[in-house]
């Protein structure tokens, strides 16, 4: 949610001007909560997933991951769009992971 919320201020407001304090204290909301989800996940990794097989499950689940950014940030580079279409992106990603 905190990751949409630079969407939501930007076309609410009528100029297009974001305000900066909400856009930063939102990626700050966002940042502490992934702060807080990887080690928790690496946590549970440790328990749930042997150490002989650990490498070769996180890397099979990384390469999709990694195709994911990849197709994100050529699509964002190749058209000469905003920050809003990277945010918009990211929120429709965090959405499909749900």
């Amino acid at each position: 949610m905190s990751l949409s919320s630079p969407i939501l201020i930007s076309f609410g407001s009528k100029s297009g001007l974001t305000n900066e304090f909400l856009v930063f204290s939102s990626f700050s909301i966002y940042e502490c909560t992934c702060g807080i989800y990887y080690p928790s996940i690496a946590l549970l990794r440790t328990r749930f997933i042997s150490d002989s097989m650990r490498a070769t499950v996180m890397n099979i689940f990384r390469v999709p991951l990694n195709l994911v950014v990849v197709m994100t940030l050529l699509t964002i580079t190749n058209q000469n769009t905003s920050n809003n279409y990277a945010f918009v992106v990211a929120v429709i990603m965090l959405i499909l992971g749900v």
